[in-house]
C-alpha cells in the first residue's frame, strides 16, 4: 500500500506452487467502461499504487459494477488466484467480545474501511494502543467508544480521523427521518441496530455463566494450529 514502509507491513502472494499459472482469456467491455477502466488504473499508477509489468505471470480480468451512486467501482476476477493461494491464518478478533467490551459507553462513532486479512493485520499494529481501551476494529468496520462526551472529538484526533467533505455533505442535508420507512432507508441502520443491542445487553440483574476452556489442535495442509474454544458449561458447543 502506498505510504507504508515495507519493513513495517508487506503483502506477498503465498501462491501453492502445485498450481499451475492461469492466464484468464480477455473479455469484452463495453466502450464507457473501458473508458472507466482505463481512468481508474491512470489514477492508481499516479498514486503509486500499481505499476507496469512487461511480463506478468497471473493474468485476470477487470470487472466494473454500477454503484447506487450511478459511478462504477472497477474490482478484479481473482477467482482462480485465490483459489492458488494458500489460506492466511490470521485470527479475527471475536465479535461477540467486541460487543461486551463497548457496552456503557456515551459516544459511538462507526466507521467503514477496506478489508482483507493483510488489513487487519496491519490495522492491528497501527492501533495497537488504542483497540480495547477506546477503539474495536472487526474486518472492514472499525469503532471509537468514547466514554464522555467531551472526550469525543480527543479520541477522533488520537485515531487520525480525516473527513471527507463530499461524503459527509449528504449526511449534513439529510432530514430527519419521520417514520419507521425512512428509518430504514438509511444507511446507518445497522449501526443503530448495534447501539440498540448494546443498550439491551447492559441490564445488571443477570446469570453470570461458567464457561469451560478447550483447545482444537486440529490442523490441515494449508494451515495448521492450537484454536482456544469456550463453551458454556451444561451446553454443548456449537
Amino acid at each position: 500500500m502506498h505510504g507504508i514502509d515495507p519493513a513495517f507491513m508487506s503483502y506477498q502472494l503465498a501462491i501453492d506452487p502445485a498450481f499451475k499459472l492461469v492466464a484468464q482469456r480477455c473479455r469484452k467491455m463495453s466502450p464507457d467502461r473501458a473508458a472507466e477502466v482505463k481512468s481508474q488504473v491512470q489514477g492508481l499508477l499516479d498514486t503509486g499504487f500499481i505499476r507496469e509489468l512487461t511480463y506478468s505471470t497471473w493474468l485476470s480480468n477487470m470487472v466494473m459494477v454500477k454503484k447506487s451512486n450511478e459511478k462504477w467501482r472497477m474490482c478484479v476476477d481473482y477467482i482462480d488466484l485465490n483459489i492458488a493461494c494458500l489460506k492466511d491464518c490470521f485470527l479475527l478478533p471475536n465479535i461477540d467480545n467486541m460487543i461486551n467490551s463497548s457496552s456503557g459507553y456515551q459516544v459511538l462513532s462507526f466507521l467503514h474501511a477496506y478489508s482483507g486479512a493483510t488489513y487487519q493485520r496491519l490495522i492491528a499494529k497501527v492501533f495497537n494502543q488504542q483497540i480495547g481501551r477506546n477503539m474495536e476494529i472487526y474486518i472492514d468496520d472499525m469503532l471509537i467508544k468514547t466514554n464522555e462526551d467531551s472526550d469525543l472529538i480527543k479520541d477522533l484526533k488520537e485515531v487520525g480521523i480525516e473527513a471527507n467533505p463530499e461524503k459527509c455533505q449528504p449526511i449534513l442535508d439529510m432530514s430527519s427521518p419521520w417514520n419507521l420507512k425512512e428509518v430504514q432507508r438509511l444507511t446507518a441502520i445497522k449501526a443503530q441496530a448495534m447501539v440498540d443491542f448494546l443498550a439491551e445487553t447492559t441490564h445488571p440483574n443477570f446469570d453470570i455463566p461458567v464457561w469451560e476452556l478447550h483447545v482444537d489442535g486440529a490442523s490441515n495442509v494449508r494451515c495448521g494450529g492450537s484454536r482456544p474454544h469456550l463453551n458454556q458449561r451444561g451446553r454443548r458447543g456449537d
